[in-house]
């Protein structure tokens, strides 16, 4: 038996591998052992020898692997759920050969490798099968079983697309998954030559396994939880068992990279993991605790930056919001009581790793914060605004403060530090004070542990400030103390590690400046600074000046800035404070302490007294307006900063301290860049510091100002230099230099900046000063080799010789070899020097250009032309060095660790430095250069005694002679039209003789196509004649003429491109005005001119309608001309015999659209044909006319159907053809009687007729009936074809004109009708909804259809009959009178019930049918079935409520049914419903479209807003924080369509009069201004709600309907002044309403709302500008432009212009310069460009220009 078994094994494994083509016989073998020897295998297998039971399990597994029919037929013949089967598993050899076990699972996987998906489901189905081997000790089995296992199970069952993923999680259950995580601790034998490499295998191998089976969403088996866990679903609970049983998650590397990873892919599941982890996290001075920490932080820092939630497009109430943001934020174990516990550990690991997880999570967490607050992350968002997200982020950190510790258990860390250091200093003094008496101990440095402590508690306190600033804000501690470990008054310690050093200065940098107490003065104002410790301030100088880190020194100024802005004295005027911190720093060594004290000692001075100095300031300014204004013979309100604005922005000092934020508004101006350089050009400290050297001069310590006094100098001669107008601060030192003898040693210092300085003064205002009569001055010192210095002393010594009269040679600046060491210095110049070096050379430009009348031509244009080029050469030079700072950048980009090298830092902050951004802004913005740069652009034409009379002749004299020759000649003129504009403009004052020749030689160019351009000469040649009649009509007939022929020519001249086409259409235009004019035409010229058209330009559009025109007009019996033309019968027979027509008019739907303008014109051509020549019938004509019908309410159709009327008029019936298809059906129709001949084809059934009909667009028709359709054409002069107000497209809708004919034919006695079928074609729907239509003939024909149907209905059998016929008696028995208009609601609540009692599947099937078995006739005056429906209890009750929603939403259509609605209060339900909590989304926007469609109607509209108080209820609405996207735009049509139906005929334009009737005394009717004011408050509360995501049409509608109600609101308080009545409230928009609308602009930007946007800003700034300004009715036309155009450029364009306008007027300028210099760049351009059609923005910009005067 063994045998046996063993070859069957044999023979089926070679026909399953290598003999395949035998697999027949294998499967065969199969077959029989399994319905023959199944028992004996069974038998067999469950024996007790292991061998029989292995040989067994080898001959199914052979079996199975015969393919996926052999794996079905063994799986449903043996039984795989016996757990005797599993016991098999637990057999395993000792000895490690081939065993049992192995031979199970070979016969386990066999089943997935050769079965198919339904098999390997079915397989995986069963509890024990497969998870029974995991379940018996994988971890002894060999490598390559385990090998095989997972592969196996990763190919076929975690790859496989077609498992599914709920499959999966029931087979990987978590003790499965368990087991198999158990192999990271594999004990198994060893297959591989090494113990360890067979043991890193293992792992691996499972590794991989899980990762892919539990870490991906595509194949694993997780599920992902949009909510994040919060909303306490119990998804992926399979994996939270699997991860709480990996308890070597924290030693063991791949288990925690698997950990990692489980839960990056399902964040759900990080709350209820740690929730429920045995992991301890209480803090302990262990390894375990440690370990489990770096868990945690592996963990979330694989979580991403900015957690999903962010990511939906559904909007998130900010509570949940805030719970699913916190998921990935913070770990729930982290908590205040863990990390204050922390914190008081005794242990520096502890606390570093305590400090270190708060830095992880505050890091963070201002990741989240900063995208938050990123206004330009939620513009374009469609679910939160960025004031939304202002309201989280305040959440988020209040979230945040709830779980760290208090700032004060982090500052107690720190401090414990400093005090242990201090105890062992002092210990170790006390040891050494024996040895050492007379020393001081240095400190020692810190270790490493203490030092990473020290840092990272430094970094969590600026984590801190940026993250929870509320905590910071709320604690009370001086945080300068902890600058006391890092400086000392000697300056930095260095024994401090210079990265501590850096951290110290980055906290106080973060902090708030209340936070530290920096100046002694904060103490009290009486303090002095002489015998006790130096302020924290004093410390900070000395660490600046001490510092040998240029990132530390730069860090200290920026710090030592932040502290002196914060006073609120230098809030314009910081940068100044740069200059005293470079200049202390550059003083000698020997001199530094003196300087410092000095500047300490100032700086405390004006903190403790600031009003009296920056009162001295503001003198000087206003004293050197008025100066420059009595010097230049000006009023002062003519200076460049008004004395008033002065006032006004200094008398502001205590706004200033507090703060800028709205000063503009107290002010009433804007502080832009220029006020502020002009208003405060030098700070407070200037005064300070020249009276406290004034006092030191001549105090007792009068010794130590040489040094001051030097400081001094060159700080203010820089300040000087960086004055864009110096006289101000030149006239404050001026003022301070008056020093009373005795005069101080250092007096020669002082004399020579004086006598420098004094170069701006103007020479009335210079004073004599004892310094300068005191002797001559000492000689000056050599300068620096600087480029300042070099430059400074140049210009000095030209001051000078240009003072004592001397030539061009005694000036040093231009001097050779000085400019060759000046060019050779600016090489040389740093950048932190390059932007005051050019503030330098513009103050030298400047006072060159106010000084050049006194240079003199020789001297100023080179002097100038030097000092420009130094300018550029500077700007050359600082691109150089931004070059270089870019490449150091990128050198140290590579590290970033927290002991980054400080210089490194410093080179990787080089990659934010704007200097030459900043050296460039201030070039190209100074008033001097700036005036040179527009001079250009901004010139006028300058003036002369010529602008015409003197001119024309001239030109006339000189140009027409070569234009005329040019024009005429061979050549022709040139492409571009040039010669014919000039030529039509001389026309008119050309002699007669000289027209009379072009007039003769002219007619045979315009003939030729390549003429055309020459007609404008003709059209002004035409005007000229417009006094002599006859030569005015001689001259007609001669471009009729020319015209005929040149039209003849383009035919006849090949194909057509756009180009020629458009020239056509000119010329076919041009055409029917002649013709209009002279109503005749050469019959030669006509008979081309009809034949060649037809033949070239059959499907040219706007030939046929020319074509059209032209036979109306021509062939009118009236004309005489009309004989001797062409017969009309052979123009209609050429039209209809032409190879195109069929083609044409029968054109198919995906060719031509159905209401293509060719085929209109086609039959335009044929009905005017008609209609002068009836003769043209014939009755052959009905088929291929019924061809091209569609039956629809399209044009054509209509058109049509007149057509069809016409030949019915002219004796051609339509008899046989009434059962007739139509379109394309009529089409094949008419193919099969002619190729069959009368005897063979049959007429169409009236089931045939039934199914052309679309019952969609049958349903379409009903829910959009026509109801001032009328049946018969009217008979006056009424347009015959019906047009629609509504948006419909009225092809997609049926004519029920042509229907109920075709129905009252369809319905005679002698035909049968399909009932049933008239019924599910919505047949009987539009018949009975005719029965609301406002033509009695049309609902007359609509009741004759019914009463033939109703017969036909009573002789019908189908299941329905009895149902349908009892709804035609309900309908019946309600009407009253005769040919009575039913209610359109009415009539589609009968056929939506037809259609309902087809659909007996349907829930409403029941509830119809009930209602209407209760009743026994139709109320007119109610809605059926409302408060049944409506307010029903069954359980489908929202169905029941869908169902009269749709019917009232559908069936509004006008005031009947709005009466109808009101009547029984149903439109109060309605409104009241929409609060409910019953009404979700969907509901609330189908109220809002019942509304809208009741306000179409201008009665309704009113009465709805009377009783039900709209307005208000919109307003209810509007104050929800978020509104959804439809909700909102279902909103904005419902205002717009309020507003225009309330308006009606009553809106005008702004300015003027509304209508009033002719002859009428009484006062036009105005709507209530209140009721303006309040559409008005409504669509502004509107305004914050609108955002990017809303459709371009319903921002139209939006600023379409607020421009409207403004201009009415003009108009309404217009006409009240004119009565004399007295209105309140007449300011439109507040400032902060301009405000929101100019930000929601700035979110939408598309060109359909700007138009509308700049029609409500230019009523705005109309309001608000200069009455009568010349440029409004001018740009008022080109807004008209941007929103009638008819191409998208010209709209765009148009737009674009009146923005710049509005731009203009809004910044309160007088005249729109940027507007107007934009024209003339555009003008400019244009001229350089030849030939093509002028672009759009040419065309506006030349009519401007025309209009604009000036421009």
């Amino acid at each position: 038996m063994l045998l046996i078994f063993q070859v069957f094994e044999a023979i089926l494994l070679r026909t399953a591998s290598d003999l395949s083509h035998f697999r027949v016989v294998g499967t065969n073998i199969v077959k029989k052992l399994m319905n023959n020897h199944m028992k004996l295998i069974c038998e067999s297998l469950y024996a007790s020898g292991y061998r029989m039971a292995r040989a067994c399990l080898n001959l199914m597994a052979a079996m199975v692997t015969q393919g996926p029919e052999a794996a079905r037929d063994v799986c449903s013949h043996f039984d795989l759920n016996k757990k005797t089967l599993y016991t098999l598993v637990t057999k395993r050899d000792s000895k490690g050969v081939h065993d049992v076990r192995l031979a199970y699972i070979q016969f386990a996987l066999s089943f997935l490798i050769a079965g198919d998906d339904s098999t390997v489901a079915q397989v995986l189905e069963l509890k024990e099968f497969i998870p029974c081997i995991f379940s018996s000790g994988m971890k002894e089995d060999r490598i390559s079983t385990i090998n095989i296992l997972l592969s196996t199970l990763k190919t076929k069952v975690v790859h496989n697309k077609n498992i599914t993923k709920t499959q999966k999680v029931r087979f990987f259950t978590g003790q499965v998954l368990n087991h198999i995580a158990s192999l990271y601790s594999w004990k198994g034998i060893v297959d591989t030559s090494a113990e360890d490499a067979g043991k890193t295998m293992v792992r691996e191998l499972v590794h991989n396994f899980l990762m892919d089976l539990c870490c991906s969403l595509k194949h694993g088996i997780n599920f992902y939880d949009a909510s994040l866990g919060t909303f306490g679903r119990g998804g992926n609970l399979t994996l939270l068992h699997f991860l709480l049983g990996l308890k070597t998650a924290a030693d063991d590397e791949l288990v925690a990279e698997l950990v990692v990873n489980i839960l990056k892919v399902c964040p759900d599941l990080l709350n209820k993991y740690f929730k429920e982890v045995t992991f301890s996290f209480l803090p302990r001075v262990q390894s375990t605790w440690s370990s489990n920490i770096k868990l945690l932080n592996k963990i979330y820092a694989a979580q991403p930056d900015i957690s999903r939630a962010f990511q939906t497009r559904e909007f998130i109430p900010l509570p949940r919001l805030l719970a699913m943001v916190m998921v990935t934020t913070a770990p729930l174990v982290c908590n205040k009581i863990m990390f204050t516990q922390a914190l008081n550990l005794d242990s520096k690991s502890v606390k570093h790793t305590a400090l270190s997880l708060i830095s992880v999570i505050l890091k963070r967490a201002s990741k989240t914060v900063d995208y938050c607050l990123n206004k330009g992350a939620w513009q374009e968002s469609g679910v939160y605004t960025a004031a939304m997200m202002e309201d989280f982020v305040r959440l988020f950190r209040e979230a945040l403060s709830k779980i760290l510790p208090d700032l004060n258990a982090i500052v107690w860390v720190w401090q414990s530090l400093r005090k242990q250091e201090t105890e062992q200093d002092d210990e170790k003094a006390k040891k050494r004070g024996n040895r050492a008496p007379a020393t001081c101990v240095a400190p020692q440095s810190d270790d490493a542990e203490t030092i990473l402590l020290k840092a990272v508690l430094l970094q969590v306190i600026c984590l801190y400030q940026k993250v929870v600033p509320h905590v910071v804000m709320q604690y009370n501690f001086d945080f300068s103390k902890l600058l006391k470990g890092v400086i000392s008054e000697e300056g930095l310690r260095e024994e401090v590690p210079v990265t501590l050093q850096h951290l110290v200065l980055k906290v106080a940098l973060a902090l708030p400046a209340s936070k530290f107490l920096w100046l002694k003065a904060q103490e009290g104002p009486d303090a002095e600074i002489i015998g006790g410790k130096r302020s924290v301030f004093y410390l900070l100088m000395k660490m600046f000046v001490t510092s040998s880190h240029s990132h530390l020194k730069s860090s200290t100024k920026l710090l030592i800035v932040k502290i002196l802005r914060d006073t609120g004295l230098f809030e314009h005027t910081w940068q100044e404070l740069e200059l005293w911190l470079e200049h202390l720093d550059d003083t000698v060594e020997e001199n530094k302490e003196a300087v410092i004290q000095f500047l300490e000692r100032v700086l405390l001075t004006l903190v403790a007294n600031p009003y009296s100095y920056t009162d001295k300031a503001s003198d000087f300014v206003q004293e050197a307006s008025a100066l420059q204004a009595s010097v230049t013979r000006q009023d002062a309100d003519d200076v460049s900063i008004p004395i008033s604005h002065i006032d006004d922005v200094l008398d502001m000092v205590d706004v200033l301290v507090e703060g800028s934020e709205g000063l503009d508004e107290e002010v009433g101006f804007l502080l832009n860049e220029d006020m502020i350089l002009l208003t405060f050009p030098f700070s407070a400290v200037v005064p300070a510091a020249l009276e406290a050297r004034n006092k030191l001069l001549l105090g007792t310590e009068s010794e130590a100002g040489e040094s001051i006094v030097a400081y001094l100098t060159r700080v203010l001669t820089d300040l000087l230099h960086t004055q864009r107008d110096p006289l101000a601060l030149c006239l404050l030192l001026q003022s301070y230099d008056k020093l009373e003898p005795p005069i101080p040693p250092c007096c020669h210092q002082l004399c020579r900046f004086n006598r420098y300085y004094s170069l701006w003064i103007p020479e009335p205002a210079r004073e004599a000063l004892a310094l300068q009569t005191s002797g001559s001055p000492a000689p000056p010192d050599p300068p620096a080799p600087s480029f300042s210095a070099l430059l400074q002393m140049a210009y000095a010594g030209q001051g000078q010789g240009q003072g004592q009269g001397q030539g061009q040679g005694a000036l040093p600046l231009l001097d050779e070899g000085v400019q060759g060491q000046l060019r050779a210095a600016l090489l040389q110049l740093p950048m932190h020097q390059a932007l005051r070096s050019a503030k330098h050379l513009l103050l030298y430009v400047r006072s060159t250009v106010e000084n050049f009348g006194q240079l003199g031509r020789r001297t100023g244009p080179p002097l100038l032309q030097f000092l420009l080029d130094l300018l550029r050469r500077l700007v050359i030079h600082c691109q150089q060095l931004d070059a270089q700072n870019q490449q150091k950048c990128q050198a140290a980009q590579a590290e970033s660790d927290l002991f980054l090298d400080v210089e490194s830092m410093a080179s990787l902050e080089l990659a934010n430095d704007k200097t030459l951004e900043e050296v460039l802004v201030a070039i190209l913005t100074h008033p001097t250069l700036e005036g040179w740069y527009l001079a250009l652009e901004q010139q006028a034409l300058p003036p002369h005694t010529l602008i015409s009379s003197a001119v024309i002749p001239v030109l006339r004299k000189a140009l027409w002679r070569p234009l005329q020759t040019r024009l005429l000649s061979a050549d022709g003129p040139l492409e571009s039209g040039l010669h014919q504009e000039i030529l039509a403009q001389l026309v008119p004052f050309a002699r007669a003789k000289d027209l009379h020749v072009l007039m003769d030689r002219l007619p045979r160019l315009l003939q030729t196509p390549g003429g055309h351009k020459s007609w404008i000469v003709a059209d002004s040649v035409l005007a000229v004649l417009e006094g002599s009649a006859e030569e005015l009509r001689a001259w007609k007939k001669t471009l009729l003429e020319a015209c005929v022929q040149w039209l003849i020519a383009s035919f006849s001249g090949g194909q057509q491109d756009d180009g020629t086409q458009d020239r056509e259409e000119q010329m076919l235009l041009r055409l029917n005005e002649l013709l209009n004019s002279l109503n005749e035409i050469d019959p030669g010229d006509w008979q081309k001119f009809v034949k060649t058209g037809l033949k070239f330009r059959y499907q040219d559009h706007a030939f046929l309608k020319a074509l059209r025109a032209a036979v109306q007009l021509l062939y009118l019996p009236e004309s005489a001309a009309c004989s001797r033309l062409t017969q009309l019968s052979v123009v209609h027979m050429m039209l209809t015999q032409h190879s195109l027509f069929l083609p044409t008019l029968l054109a198919a739907g995906e060719e031509e659209t159905p209401g293509s303008p060719i085929r209109e014109a086609l039959v335009d051509l044929m009905s005017v044909a008609v209609r002068l020549c009836p003769s043209v019938c014939e009755s052959s004509h009905f088929a291929v006319l019924l061809g091209a019908y569609g039956a629809s309410l399209s044009v054509l159709d209509q058109k049509i159907l007149l057509l069809l009327r016409a030949y019915e008029q002219n004796n051609h019936s339509l008899v046989n053809f009434r059962l007739l298809p139509w379109g394309p059906a009529a089409v094949e129709h008419q193919k099969a009687c002619q190729s069959l001949g009368k005897s063979l084809w049959q007429q169409p059934s009236v089931g045939d007729i039934l199914r052309l009909l679309d019952p969609d667009r049958m349903m379409k028709t009903v829910l959009h009936f026509p109801q001032n359709r009328r049946l018969l054409p009217p008979e006056d002069t009424q347009e015959p074809i019906f047009k629609d107000r509504s948006t419909m497209d009225l092809s997609d809708l049926y004519d029920p004109c042509f229907l109920l004919h075709l129905f009252s034919e369809l319905t005679r006695p002698e035909f049968v009708v399909d009932c049933r079928k008239f019924v599910d074609s919505n047949a009987l729907g539009l018949t009975v909804t005719a029965l609301s239509s406002y033509d009695p003939p049309m609902r007359a024909a609509a009741y004759s259809v019914l009463a033939a149907y109703y017969s036909q209905l009573e002789g019908a059998r189908f299941r329905e009959q009895p149902q349908v016929l009892y709804l035609l008696d309900v309908v019946r028995n309600g009407i009253r009178t005769k040919n009575m208009r039913l209610t359109f609601t009415l009539t589609l609540f009968i056929a939506k019930a037809a259609l309902q009692i087809l659909r007996p599947e349907e829930h409403m099937y029941l509830k119809v049918n009930k209602f209407l078995l209760s009743h026994e006739y139709l109320n007119m005056n109610k809605v059926p079935g409302f408060y049944q429906f409506f307010y029903s209890s069954d359980f489908e009750q929202k169905t029941e409520r869908e169902w009269m929603f749709g019917l009232l939403r559908q069936g509004m259509r006008d005031k009947y049914c709005y009466k109808l609605c009101a009547r029984r209060g149903v439109l109060h339900i309605v409104l009241s419903f929409f609060s409910s909590p019953l009404c979700d989304d969907v509901a609330q926007n189908w109220i809002l479209e019942i509304l809208q469609n009741a306000a179409r109607d201008a009665k309704s509209a009113y009465e709805i807003l009377r009783d039900y108080s709209l307005l208000t209820w919109i307003l209810h609405i509007l104050e929800s924080k978020f509104l959804e996207t439809q909700l909102l735009s279902n909103l904005i049509s419902l205002l717009r369509t309020l507003w225009v139906t309330t308006l009606g005929d009553r809106g005008t334009e702004a300015g003027e009069q509304p209508p009033c009737k002719p002859g009428s005394q009484e006062p036009p009717k105005l709507l209530a201004l209140h009721l303006v004011d309040e559409f008005l408050y409504v669509l502004l509360v509107l305004t914050k709600h609108l955002r990017p995501a809303l459709a371009p049409t319903q921002f139209t509608s939006f600023f379409g309907a607020l421009d409207s109600v403004l201009r009415y609101r003009a108009t309404v308080l217009q006409a009240f002044r004119d009565m004399n009545r007295f209105t309140v409230n007449e300011t439109v928009l507040s400032t902060r309403d301009a405000l929101v609308l100019l930000h929601q602009w700035s979110l939408v930007e598309r060109d359909s709302a700007a138009g509308l946007f700049n029609a409500v800003m230019l009523q705005l700034g109309a309001a608000r500008g200069p009455a009568g300004s010349p440029y409004w009715p001018m740009l008022e036309a080109v807004h008209l432009s941007s929103l009638n155009a008819e191409d998208a450029a010209t709209r765009a364009t148009a737009a674009f212009l009146v923005s710049l306008y509005i731009k203009d007027v809004w910044l309160g300028a007088q005249r729109p310069d940027t507007l107007l210099t934009h024209v003339r760049m555009v003008l400019d351009a244009s001229e350089d460009v030849e030939g093509g059609d002028e672009e759009a923005v040419v065309r506006l910009c030349k009519d401007i220009a025309a209009a604009i005067p000036d421009t």
